[in-house]
């Protein structure tokens, strides 16, 4: 008896690890690409149509990140060097979670003054949320995550 209910627990260990292993839709490579360029056109529309100047992209090391930058080269305010790179905004992915058909991108938009001699600075950070469906992701909202603000430096919203 004992042995019988090892077996069914080792059989339904099995067949949830085969479970798990198994990609979902929305991680398969190619929606990657589709968020990454999704979410160049969201900032593209919103975050970056809002400023007069260049705007920094904060490379890293994620693959996201990049392919996010990749999308927006040709985008006036990230194509181009800053006129004032003391003073440019910054901004970056900081993070790309996927569960299932849905995902979030966490934004981070900064600013300081690196020649101040104090503290000037101010950081927001978004979650943009989206949505894989049939054609591809659709955005669904923005979440607010947070505005830093310090010294005499006051972030753009």
């Amino acid at each position: 008896m004992m042995l019988m209910k090892r077996m069914i627990l080792a059989l339904a260990y099995v067949a949830c690890a085969c479970g798990a292993a198994r990609p979902v839709r929305a991680q398969a490579p190619a929606d990657t690409a589709a968020l990454a360029r999704a979410t160049a056109t969201l900032l593209a529309d919103s975050v970056l149509a809002r400023s007069d100047d260049v705007m920094i992209w904060q490379f890293t090391d994620d693959t996201f990140n990049s392919a996010v930058a990749e999308n927006l080269r040709d985008t006036p305010q990230i194509g181009r060097p800053a006129a004032d790179p003391t003073h440019a905004v910054h901004i970056g992915i900081e993070a790309m979670t996927m569960d299932a058909d849905s995902a979030r991108v966490r934004v981070k938009t900064w600013q300081q003054y690196a020649d101040s001699g104090s503290l000037d600075t101010w950081i927001e950070r978004h979650i943009y949320v989206f949505q894989h469906t049939d054609g591809g992701w659709r955005y669904l909202r923005t979440v607010f995550l947070g505005h830093a603000d310090a010294g005499p430096v006051r972030g753009r919203r």
